[in-house]
């Protein structure tokens, strides 16, 4: 069978698109309850995480990369200094946090401050400071570790990127003419 298809007299076909998949609001509640019972910097963590990808839209290494000084909460905004694509056209952009009620969550920042200086550092280059590995920031495995923390306590099965779907999904559901400012949101 090798030698057919590596003749081109059998020709296998390739699978298809793998299906979007989203949060369910229920699901999303979930999450949300969840990541108010973890405790200390993991908890802090899966709090900023969660309330910035649902109300950014960023793509999980857009924020696992993201510097702190790409964060302006005054202004309700993130800068993608790492976008998806970088090396090819992709342009480094400011994204509104569009989600409103995710917010009150971002009370990551003081909780990120607090971490540091309870760590013995004053300041660190990343949004999610690695602060005992030498690149300074997260892996990716270990995100998804997180992701898996977040998860297990929420009793729901989701990754990380799922977030960015499912924002679009319960934005452009029933108003379709949103469709536009998403696309432009999500880049």
């Amino acid at each position: 069978m090798d030698e057919m298809i590596g003749s081109g007299e059998l020709i296998v076909p390739k699978a298809g698109p793998k299906p979007t998949r989203t949060i369910s609001t229920e699901n999303l509640a979930m999450i949300f309850e969840s990541i108010e019972r973890i405790e200390g910097w993991t908890g802090s963590m899966c709090r900023g995480m969660c309330a910035m990808y649902f109300a950014s839209g960023l793509r999980p290494s857009e924020l696992r990369l993201a510097e702190y000084n790409d964060l302006d909460l005054k202004k309700e905004k993130i800068f993608v200094s790492n976008p998806k694509g970088k090396s090819n056209c992709a342009t480094k952009v400011w994204v509104d946090f569009i989600r409103q009620d995710m917010l009150p969550l971002m009370r990551y920042d003081k909780e990120r401050a607090e971490c540091l200086r309870e760590n013995g550092f004053r300041e660190a280059k990343y949004l999610f400071p690695n602060l005992h590995w030498h690149t300074g920031h997260y892996s990716e495995n270990s995100f998804r570790k997180v992701a898996r923390h977040i998860s297990a306590e929420a009793g729901v099965d989701f990754s990380l990127k799922m977030f960015l779907a499912t924002l679009c999904n319960l934005t452009v559901n029933g108003d379709l003419s949103r469709l536009p400012a998403m696309s432009v949101q999500t880049r």
